[in-house]
């Protein structure tokens, strides 16, 4: 592991702006920030010579960079400590220096190391065997020259090691009696590569008899050892020489020269890093310099540098970009996947000497580029690490040794990207200002141009003390009747926009309460009057409230225009409404003045047909009846026709059981078409519920009318009524399909898209051949929609028509209302009726019917005789006339609920000729049970004197 780097950036006048905790550590201190806090002036306060200092910063100043100066300091507690010192000087652009950045290098040890070699080697000369080095004596026998070959030959006869030391053999891995026993052994330790060298020196040595110093590398068993040789001859009396010597193992110093030279790279190499990512703020630049300086300083094959996007590694540079290993590139990873994924997910460093065994590298495809060992560096942004730079070698490589260094290089570039980022950030702000300051003015211009155009004053101003205006438009002024400097004027706009006094006082008193409150209802003003000698308009006058401020915007606009529409409108209004009520009071009269003696023809027909009538007087019976249910019915169509366009129609939903609807489509026109040779045919598909809820009656009235068309217009094959369920949609509950089928003369097409216009017929006026009005397919469409459904026509002309109604309806919950409906078939007991009709052929019709049934009954010709007969005799039930003399039906019923008496809650029915829309509601809100219209039938007699059974035996029960 290499020794810290220190980094520092300082003041001109030498003072620590910012370190790593590095250069913290190399002066003795806990954290970068106390050593700033405590530092002195560089070359100062912390050098041991306080004049090498300030020498330090003018040849900084003079010189611009400095390397490696090697410098004495004093630590926080005082002890001294030996440091290497590049630095180079930041200046802006008119060459004023910024402030110094400088990498410092503990060389203490190599200091240390140094300063003990220099004094062993003044030592050796006279060394003992007890010194740390190792000791030797060697004597050479007397001799003549010798080349370099024939004294390697002549070494073990002519040389004796006569002493070594413990230290020496121990130098040389090998015991004192292999050395004294073979003087060669020097020989056969040394380093193969030095080993000619030594012998050439030796050589030499013992020729000049001058003093032999030699280092080099000798072989032992824990690997190569570098050993310092130095020895001194002394020439004895024989002839031969004497030589005495040192053997130093100097294997710790050389490791020490090699760490000091290989911080020297590394201190370059960040310089160099540096220097690149410092001269550019473009965030591609500095990632493509990045990877490129840091492959060239770390000796790496490959360098990768991805971004985090997310849970994502986005590939942003490779170095060499034309490697062989990218033939299997990997542009992504992902955080937590492979070292890369991992440095990022840990924030820590991954190093891996061999990837192709290491279960943390998951990625096949790194697996596979070539790569065997690989380091994952992270880059932070503070806490967050924002990326991951990659080093990756072809062959086994262990980057531990160059950790500190690797990761003060991905520090370096992980300020560079975040000062790249924040540069880019910075000015995509501005951009973004200048592009939202340029947009405001414009929006400012389109918004003036805008409210300059609009058809509606607008303007900015106080309303409370006083009105002051900060913008108006051309309108504001104009719909005030005044001009822009009457109303800019002090007190200028309540005077000239209200010149009577009275009236501005009470508007101004109602806007500045209005303001006041808060409310927006009470800041709106509408249908103010501007009264001016010539005419009087009329205003709509709003103020919203600028949070933050005391200004309103004030909008105003005329209403004239729409003030006189509203008033022509009441008007017309008013006459419509009479128009309607005159039309109302019409079609009631005509309703009741029509159906009152309609209702006796028809009780007549009803009555006669129960006498016994030969054939040809049944034929005349049925058809009179037939004649007169036509013109009922005609009645009837013109009255739903105009309460469905009035609105007056209101559908209501009760239980009913579908096989009685269907019996009752049988029972009215299966007669018919027997008469006509005609098949009706009426079926239910097994997925219809046997009760549904719904308008029983509209249904019945739709069945009806489609029905009788069909046979109207069928005259061979068969009219069929199909009932199916749909699938409901949304929150309805059922869907039923009734379908209506005939074999008749079909519908041209081109007639088809009106039919069911009211009043349209498809044949002409002169050339009719089928009776009727053209209102039945009307209110039937119009009855189907009402129930929110849909009606479609499918027809072929001269071959048959089928129309299909589709409608939402209710499912019953209980039987109780089927049990309802089968009381409907069981035999009534004998009732007591009170009949209120003023008409006597319609009096006579209704005993008689009644009669017929078996019940008691009495005539009453008006409300009075009613309370009378009361007073006097009990009654089951009272069919009670709406019109009648000296007291109306109404005015009766009111009378009997309000008694207090035992026949207080009798059942009444309405049997009446009003048969608009909402006399129905109109009867039973005044107390009646139940409402039969004129004319009637007297299966319709029937089944409402069930109904009021139940109602009787309700109410005594």
């Amino acid at each position: 592991m290499g020794a810290p780097i220190g980094i520092f950036t300082s003041s001109p006048e030498g003072r620590y702006l910012s370190a790593n905790p590095a250069m913290a550590r190399i002066f003795g201190y806990a954290s970068p920030q106390a050593l700033v806090a405590a530092s002195a002036e560089v070359g100062t306060g912390s050098h041991a010579d306080s004049a090498e200092g300030g020498a330090f910063l003018r040849l900084l100043d003079v010189q611009d960079e400095i390397f490696d100066r090697e410098t004495r300091h004093l630590r926080r507690d005082g002890s001294e400590v030996w440091v290497s010192t590049s630095a180079r000087a930041v200046r802006d652009s008119s060459g004023k220096t910024l402030h110094f950045l400088g990498f410092v290098t503990e060389i203490t040890p190599r200091k240390q190391v140094e300063a003990v070699l220099a004094h062993e080697r003044n030592l050796y000369r006279d060394l003992v065997a007890s010194q740390p080095a190792g000791v030797y004596r060697l004597r050479v026998l007397a001799q003549k020259p010798w080349g370099p070959e024939e004294w390697v030959e002549k070494l073990e006869s002519n040389y004796t090691l006569e002493m070594v030391s413990d230290r020496f053999c121990e130098i040389l891995g090998a015991t004192r009696e292999e050395c004294q026993a073979n003087a060669s052994i020097v020989i056969e330790r040394m380093h193969s590569e030095d080993r000619a060298d030594f012998v050439a020196r030796n050589v030499l040595a013992v020729e000049s008899l001058s003093r032999f110093t030699w280092e080099g590398r000798i072989e032992s068993a824990d690997g190569d050892r570098w050993v310092h040789f130095e020895s001194v001859p002394r020439s004895l009396d024989n002839g031969d020489v004497l030589w005495t010597g040192i053997l130093l193992d100097i294997s710790g110093f050389k490791q020490a020269e090699r760490a000091s030279d290989q911080r020297a790279r590394e201190l370059a190499a960040l310089h160099e890093l540096s220097m690149v990512v410092s001269s550019s703020l473009s965030l591609d630049q500095i990632v493509a310099a990045s990877v490129r300086v840091v492959r060239e300083t770390t000796g790496s094959d490959m360098v990768y540098l991805f971004l985090r996007q997310g849970e994502r590694l986005l590939l942003q540079a490779v170095c060499p970009q034309d490697s062989e290993m990218l033939l299997h590139e990997v542009h992504e990873h992902r955080v937590g996947e492979c070292l890369c994924g991992l440095a990022v997910l840990d924030g820590e460093p991954q190093y891996s000497n061999d990837i192709l065994s290491d279960d943390r590298c998951t990625r096949q495809e790194c697996k596979e580029a070539g790569i065997l060992s690989f380091a994952a560096l992270p880059l932070r942004d503070g806490r967050d690490v924002i990326g991951v730079m990659g080093l990756a070698s072809r062959t086994p490589r262990d980057f531990h040794p160059q950790s500190e260094f690797l990761e003060t290089q991905a520090h370096q570039v992980s300020i560079a990207l975040v000062n790249a980022r924040l540069y880019e950030k910075a000015n995509q702000e501005l951009d973004n200002r200048i592009q939202a300051e340029k947009t405001l003015r414009e929006r400012e211009e389109f918004i003036r141009t805008v409210l300059d155009n609009l058809p509606v004053g607008v303007a900015v101003n106080t309303v409370s003390p006083d009105v002051r205006f900060e913008y108006m438009n051309e309108l504001f002024p104009r719909f005030y009747g005044t001009t822009r400097e009457s109303i800019t004027a002090p007190e200028g706009f309540w005077e000239a926009a209200y010149p009577e006094p009275e009236f501005r006082g009470k508007i101004r008193g109602m806007v500045t309460a209005g303001c006041a409150s808060g409310s927006q209802e009470r800041m709106c003003w509408a249908d103010v009057p501007i009264m001016r000698q010539d005419e009087t308009r009329f205003v709509t006058a709003r103020n919203i409230p600028l949070p933050g401020t005391n200004l309103m915007i004030s909008t105003v606009w005329d209403v004239t225009e729409r003030k006189q529409a509203e008033q022509a409108m009441a008007r017309a209004k008013d006459a419509a409404e009479s128009a309607s009520q005159a039309k109302n009071e019409f079609l009631a009269n005509m309703s009741h003045e029509l159906r009152t003696p309609l209702n006796g023809v028809m009780a007549m027909m009803q009555l006669l047909e129960m006498t016994p009538l030969n054939g040809e007087q049944t034929e005349y019976v049925h058809l009179a009846r037939k004649s007169s249910e036509r013109l009922t019915r005609l009645l009837s169509d013109l009255l739903d026709i105009s309460r469905i366009e009035a609105g007056k129609v209101e559908i209501r939903e009760e239980a009913f059981a579908v096989q009685e609807l269907l019996q009752s489509v049988s029972e009215l026109f299966n007669t018919s078409a027997q008469s006509k040779g005609v098949s009706l045919e009426l079926s239910t598909d097994p997925s219809v519920p046997p009760r549904l809820k719904g308008d029983a009656a509209r249904l019945r009235q739709v069945l009806f009318n489609l029905v009788g068309n069909a046979l109207k217009f069928t005259d061979q094959g068969f009219v069929r009524v199909e009932l199916t369920a749909l699938p409901p949609r949304g929150l309805e509950q059922c869907r039923i399909l009734f379908s209506v089928m005939d074999t008749g003369i079909g519908i041209p097409s081109e007639k088809q898209h009106d039919l069911f216009t009211p009043f349209f017929q498809v044949e002409g006026a002169y050339t009719r051949r089928y009776q009727g009005a053209g209102l039945g397919l009307a209110i039937v469409r119009r009855l189907v929609e009402l129930m929110g459904g849909h009606i479609t026509l499918d027809s072929i002309f001269g071959e048959g028509t089928e129309v299909h109604v589709a409608l939402p309806l209710g499912l019953t919950e209980s039987e109780a209302d089927a049990l309802a409906s089968a009381e409907d078939f069981e035999p009534l007991p004998v009732m007591r009726v009170l009949l209120a009709e003023d008409e006597p052929i319609n009096a006579l019709a209704a005993s008689r019917m009644i009669n017929r049934d078996g019940h008691e009954v009495i005539v009453a010709e008006n409300g009075r005789q009613v309370l009378n007969l009361l007073e006097e005799r009990e009654f089951d039930c009272i069919l009670m006339d709406i019109q009648m003399p000296v007291m109306d039906g109404e005015e009766t019923t009111r009378a009997i609920r309000s008694s207090g008496k035992a026949y207080a809650s009798i059942p009444i029915i309405a049997l009446t000729a009003y048969s608009m829309s909402g006399d129905r509601e109109k009867f039973l809100t005044a107390g009646m049970n139940d409402y039969l219209s004129k004319p009637f039938k007297i299966e319709e007699l029937r089944r409402t004197f069930r109904r009021c059974a139940g109602i009787a035996g309700r109410g005594t029960g």
